[in-house]
């Protein structure tokens, strides 16, 4: 992957949506949504780069109630829960 001046504006358009703090868990259509109706495809892949090249993002195990994967980065869902509350999610799995 090529690294240009779309591609960092990108990185961090995403990374701030992610970090929203209307929201606990972005889908990427709600992502797609707040950045103008970006394609959905561009964001995914974006979220797949954060995930296996700058392991940044993490997903519960479970899914929107509309059936969509859910994420946010590490840094938000730790500065935004208990410590309580991630081990809790730990233990049970619930996160990845």
């Amino acid at each position: 992957m090529t690294i240009t001046a779309d591609f960092l504006e990108l990185r961090l358009d995403v990374i701030n949506a992610l970090e929203n703090v209307k929201f606990d868990w972005r889908t990427i259509e709600g992502i797609s949504d707040d950045l103008g109706g970006l394609p959905e495809k561009e964001i995914e892949d974006m979220i797949q780069y954060l995930i296996k090249e700058e392991n940044m993002i993490c997903s519960p195990s479970y899914m929107s109630k509309s059936g969509q994967k859910l994420y946010t980065t590490r840094s938000y869902y730790k500065r935004s829960r208990s410590l309580l509350t991630r081990v809790r999610a730990c233990l049970l799995d619930r996160v990845i």
